[in-house]
């Protein structure tokens, strides 16, 4: 059985060839980077020699410090609050080092909430009759935790975003004063 365009046997079954148009383009991943985040008007339009006239409305509504990058990123779990810190280490800000102290306090609350909790609930698990209440409960708390972490976490993610220096509520004034020392 002869087709037009040419067959290959694969495990015993004639299949097409493929042609040269149906194979994959394979780019390296710097080709690939480079193709989907390319500007197409870089180096395409003319560049003006006059500098433009300073205008100081745009310098009042930038964040407090410059860039807010670190301080939105220091919301993000564990990751996030890593690369805020090395972004951070390179361009020190008031926002940022607000921020990370704020984030640091959020994280490290959570953490020992849960873990805390967690312990607990285990501890009194092994008690018989017990168990049922605490169990009741727990399942009630880890929820109520959960959801009261990530509103915390999205409050400051708002006032980073913002470039504010808002604290967070309840315990933002005392991560301020805790971590008084850190990222400065």
């Amino acid at each position: 059985m002869k087709r037009g365009y040419g067959a290959c046997v694969i495990s015993h079954r004639l299949l097409p060839k493929p042609t040269v148009d149906a194979l994959p383009l394979r780019l390296s991943a710097y080709r690939l980077f480079r193709t989907a985040f390319s500007n197409p008007l870089i180096n395409k339009t003319p560049m003006s020699t006059e500098t433009p006239p300073s205008d100081t409305t745009a310098n009042a509504s930038a964040p407090l410090g410059g860039s807010s990058t670190a301080a939105i990123l220091s919301y993000i779990p564990v990751i996030g609050f890593i690369i805020a810190l090395i972004l951070h280490n390179g361009q020190k800000t008031e926002l940022g080092t607000y921020h990370l102290r704020q984030s640091l306090g959020l994280h490290l609350t959570a953490f020992v909430l849960f873990f805390g909790a967690t312990i607990f609930f285990m501890i009194v698990g092994i008690i018989p009759l017990v168990n049922i209440v605490f169990g009741a409960i727990a399942m009630v708390y880890f929820p109520l935790l959960s959801l009261g972490s990530v509103v915390f976490f999205i409050l400051g993610l708002i006032s980073a975003a913002q470039g504010q220096q808002k604290p967070l509520p309840l315990v933002g004034g005392k991560y301020q004063s805790w971590f008084a020392n850190s990222f400065a």
